[in-house]
């Protein structure tokens, strides 16, 4: 029954309709709280998504607490470099912006660039530029 309720939280995501979204994805988490526990691993994904529809409905300082929540459980239960972990970063990176906290979201960026890097066997900045720091560079240089 949560993943229905939570299939029913995306496609209500996805038309735009966050408040049906909100009620069923927590009613997902209610029904997952009560049979694997509070801290389950199969919670990440859900409040991963709950942070969305907050982040949606403009309510950033909510959105964040259960990030913080989804990033506690990925981390410890399943490990920093777990896909599902970075799915939780991105997604707090989406909400620094939203927020305007671009240099923390840059921050969260590097650190998710370095997990990745590190889980494809690469040395982090081995093969990849951040453009926005190139173009920055470049117009720092043309205005002197």
């Amino acid at each position: 029954m949560a993943q229905v309720r939570s299939t029913l939280a995306l496609i209500g995501m996805d038309a735009g309709h966050y408040e049906n979204a909100e009620i069923e994805i927590r009613q997902a988490l209610d029904i997952l709280e009560r049979t694997v526990g509070p801290d389950h691993p199969a919670l990440v994904r859900p409040l991963n998504n709950l942070a969305a529809i907050e982040r949606h409905m403009g309510r950033l300082s909510e959105a964040e607490a259960t990030l913080k929540r989804a990033r506690m459980i990925a981390e410890r239960r399943l490990g920093p470099d777990h896909p599902r972990t970075l799915e939780v970063l991105a997604e707090y990176v989406t909400l620094l912006k939203c927020a305007g906290r671009k240099a923390e979201a840059r921050n969260m960026e590097k650190l998710m660039k370095a997990t990745q890097a590190r889980e494809a066997g690469e040395r982090p900045g081995q093969y990849t530029i951040d453009v926005a720091e190139l173009l920055a560079a470049r117009n720092t240089a043309a205005v002197k």
